[in-house]
């Protein structure tokens, strides 16, 4: 095993965005990281999850004036090297990047439907306008991702909860979500990731991912998520 620390995220301005992270965001996510609410991921990939043990996180004050959350663990070390190797032949700058949600419009927080798509290649209206297609008797919550990577991939987000579970059949649910994934195809990127969510009665989170640009496999991926087909 080797112990790292890296930093994952500061309040300098962002390149090409309108926004810095304020205080309270540094905290949140060194808490997340803490905590392990947060998985590791290379490159925002989920399949591509960074087994870690001993988490430690917080937020540090930085020699120009800023402030930066930090985190520190232990991981295998021939896994931590192919990562810094990756880094390496893609020309970043190494060390880890974070994603975080933007609301833009509806409900914040608790509502039936989420849906999020990353901003660096969807508009606001494009965003937006996913939800069309969605029941005007159920609320929707919308937000940007922000993914702070050099090329991050054209993620997309779709999340309901158990409310809509009891009030919509399976297959017209799944004939909804992917009038509102197709969407956001095609995009500008050459990966397109999308990562379903739902709240289950009891509480728990169900969580699956597809990288597609096929509409066709996509709709497939979304059938066999909203009816439990593992196969």
């Amino acid at each position: 095993m080797k112990r790292v620390r890296t930093r994952v995220a500061s309040n300098h301005p962002l390149p090409g965005k309108d926004f810095v992270l304020d205080e309270s965001a540094l905290d949140q996510i060194a808490d997340a990281l803490a905590t392990g609410t947060t998985p590791m991921n290379f490159n925002h990939d989920p399949g591509r999850q960074l087994e870690v043990q001993n988490v430690t996180a917080g937020v540090e004050q930085l020699d120009d004036g800023h402030r930066a959350a930090w985190a520190e663990f232990d991981v295998d070390a021939d896994d931590w090297a192919a990562i810094q190797n990756e880094i390496k032949e893609q020309g970043a700058p190494g060390g880890f990047s974070i994603a975080f949600f933007e609301h833009l419009a509806g409900i914040s927080g608790g509502a039936d439907f989420q849906i999020a798509a990353d901003a660096s290649y969807y508009t606001d209206d494009e965003i937006l306008s996913a939800a069309s297609g969605l029941p005007s008797t159920h609320t929707v919550e919308f937000s940007r991702i922000h993914q702070l990577s050099a090329l991050p991939d054209a993620a997309i987000f779709l999340k309901y909860g158990a409310s809509v579970l009891l009030a919509i059949p399976a297959n017209i649910l799944a004939a909804i979500l992917y009038d509102s994934a197709k969407r956001f195809l095609p995009s500008r990127s050459h990966r397109n990731v999308f990562k379903f969510e739902r709240r289950e009665a009891d509480g728990a989170t169900t969580k699956a991912h597809i990288v597609t640009s096929d509409p066709e496999e996509l709709r497939r991926a979304i059938e066999a998520f909203v009816n439990d087909d593992e196969a």
